[in-house]
């Protein structure tokens, strides 16, 4: 008991004593003061008698967060956790599942009957499947845990119902109990917590899958998505540099290519190309700016082989293959963009062999069209060259024969011999009109035709 000038405290001994049969007493103000103010502390931390009677006679819990330290606590939390669920969903690595299923296997044991009775939803269990785990998420499998892989996990563990929570970011190895251990019962983690879970269920593997792969030894689709266009540009770079053999790359646009000569890519380029003879090759959709630009890259990069496309087999994805075990997919999002940053969107990154396969056909297939691309405009030159050349030949000759045969005509008495040579007239004319198609359709191909407009009475 304390007063404003006086301090009061039983000195008990014995615990068996119903009222102390010593007291201390003291109105020395240095106490008094001291009293008060660990009362104050005390009375700041504690709660309404009356909100506590109403939590001890509904049953509820005291709402808390708090850092456990202690192993016998740790223990009683984690019993705890299992015993009060109605389903358990946790996060860890795969070091912990063979602690687990020693320690805590009676406790999951539990859990598991009350799902097959209906009284909860069992166990839910995220985390990464390697090769040395795959016996016992066997054997976790068997018992009905439901358990899916992700490759990369947070750097935290826990485990969350709907009544609480406990989470460690300590390194589980599979030695031990951790040493220091979140545990909560507040609305707010578990929300949290919970809603982390979920996430990383909808992008989790089935672990039966997992397994599948691992004993097959098939390489899983591993597919990473980049937000930001720097590291979507600056991880094209790096794979460039990591070259050794070949760098397949097609170009969005040729605004995307300037982009990155802008950016100094052809100095990347040169660097690759000269490097352990790796291979270049680009494919660029045709445009007014194709020639200036493919100009320009091959006058800085001598072995680089670049083709163009047809302008209808352009895409809104740049395409970047190197070695045949990387491949970045960078999203046009804007070219008018001065700048690669402004222009990139999502990009996605994977190793995976069967996509980095798929886009490699993809590419080669837009190279062959791109050389066969190539051989049509040769054709379209050389057919544009004969014509012009064939109208300018037939129309040269056309003249004369026209005008001799004219200038003849009134000399020629026979009725057959004028006979013939109308025939010759008249086939002369029509190798003229096609001479000036011939020579139209040039212009018109050159854009250098020119119109006469008359105006005619149809009426």
């Amino acid at each position: 008991m304390i007063s404003e000038g006086e301090y009061l405290a039983p000195l008990v001994q014995d615990k068996s004593e119903a009222v102390a049969s010593e007291h201390i007493y003291s109105d020395t103000t240095q106490i008094v003061e001291h009293g008060h103010c660990i009362f104050d502390t005390l009375w700041s931390k504690s709660i309404p008698a009356e909100e506590r009677i109403k939590q001890i006679l509904d049953g509820a819990v005291p709402r808390e967060t708090k850092i456990v330290n202690n192993q016998d606590d740790i223990m009683k939390h984690i019993i705890h956790l299992s015993e009060v669920s109605s389903g358990l969903s946790v996060v860890s690595n795969h070091g912990r599942t063979k602690l687990t299923y020693n320690s805590f296997l009676e406790l999951f044991m539990k859990i598991l009957e009350k799902q097959r009775r209906g009284e909860t939803k069992g166990i839910r269990w995220i985390m990464r499947i390697e090769k040395d785990s795959v016996n016992v998420v066997k054997k976790f499998l068997r018992l009905g845990v439901e358990i899916r892989h992700v490759k990369n996990l947070a750097p935290i563990n826990f485990a969350v119902s709907k009544h609480g929570l406990i989470a460690t970011v300590e390194e589980m190895n599979g030695e031990g109990i951790v040493q220091n251990l979140l545990a909560s019962n507040e609305g707010p983690y578990i929300k949290h917590f919970s809603s982390m879970f979920e996430q990383l269920w909808k992008e989790g593997i089935d672990a039966r899958y997992r397994i599948k792969d691992i004993e097959e030894k098939v390489g899983i689709a591993e597919i990473e998505i980049i937000r930001n266009p720097v590291d979507s540009i600056a991880r094209s770079w790096d794979m460039v540099r990591s070259a050794r053999k070949e760098v397949n790359i097609m170009f969005s646009s040729t605004n995307a290519l300037k982009r990155q000569i802008e950016m100094g890519a052809l100095s990347l380029l040169k660097k690759a190309s000269e490097r352990q003879n790796v291979g270049v090759r680009i494919l660029l959709p045709s445009s007014d700016k194709s020639d200036q630009l493919i100009e320009q890259t091959r006058s800085n990069v001598p072995k680089i082989d670049i083709r163009t496309v047809s302008t209808s087999l352009e895409t809104k994805i740049t395409i970047i293959l190197v070695d045949s075990k990387k491949c970045l997919i960078l999203e046009l999002k804007d070219d008018k963009q001065n700048i690669s940053y402004d222009a990139v969107g999502l990009s996605t990154y994977s190793i995976s062999p069967t996509i980095i396969s798929s886009y490699l056909a993809v590419f080669e297939s837009f190279w062959r069209q791109a050389e066969l691309f190539e051989k049509m405009k040769e054709v379209e030159k050389l057919q544009k060259d004969f014509i012009n050349m064939a109208a300018h030949e037939l129309r040269n000759p056309i003249q004369p024969i026209i005008g001799f045969s004219e200038l003849l005509y009134p000399k020629i008495v026979n009725q057959e011999q004028r006979r013939l040579l109308d025939e010759v007239i008249l086939n002369a004319r029509r190798l003229e009109r096609l001479a000036i198609i011939m020579l139209d359709v040039t212009r018109i191909e050159n854009n250098s035709l020119v119109l006469t407009k008359e105006i005619a009475d149809i009426g």
